[in-house]
């Protein structure tokens, strides 16, 4: 069984590598030829996309290293803003190049897939997640590892230092 759920465990991580790095390649040829089209010089305009699409991955890092500390409102904030942003580049960008034969409404959709993708591939549920440290244990066994004692339903429990406590009358 535990080797079956390593390789599950292998074959997601890479997987989510793959995508990201395929959604991030095509992000970021679409991004730097539309800030070409922007005037941004040909030599300066691979920073935009690095900036845009970057962003996504640093808050992505950011969120999970906060994971649920009220600080982490910041990252979440970047995370959605960059992904809006990228979003909204990369559909602007196809509806700037698309061919006469191609409707703009299908360019623009078939443009967005990627940066959109990528940002569903966030571990915002890292508990859910496959690559979680903790994913797969029962509830009061991720409790015991934050250093406290999971508590029966309505039951009497000892605590670390031997007493009990709980279960009333």
């Amino acid at each position: 069984m535990e080797r079956r759920r390593g390789w599950a465990v292998v074959t997601a991580a890479s997987g989510t590598v793959l995508i990201g790095a395929g959604a991030f390649w095509l992000s970021f040829t679409a991004l730097a030829d539309l800030a070409v089209r922007s005037g941004i010089g040909g030599g300066q305009a691979w920073i935009w996309p690095l900036l845009v699409d970057g962003l996504i991955v640093v808050a992505t890092v950011a969120v999970v290293a906060l994971d649920g500390r009220q600080a982490a409102w910041y990252p979440w904030a970047l995370l959605i803003g960059g992904a809006l942003v990228s979003v909204i580049a990369n559909a602007a960008h196809a509806l700037v190049t698309a061919e006469a034969s191609v409707p703009g409404l299908l360019a623009a959709t078939v443009a967005a897939v990627p940066p959109a993708g990528a940002a569903g591939l966030h571990p915002s549920d890292r508990r859910s997640h496959p690559l979680h440290p903790h994913g797969d244990r029962p509830a009061s066994r991720r409790t015991a590892d934050r250093g406290t004692v999971a508590r029966p339903p309505g039951g009497r429990h000892r605590t670390r230092d031997g007493r009990i406590r709980g279960g009333g009358a």
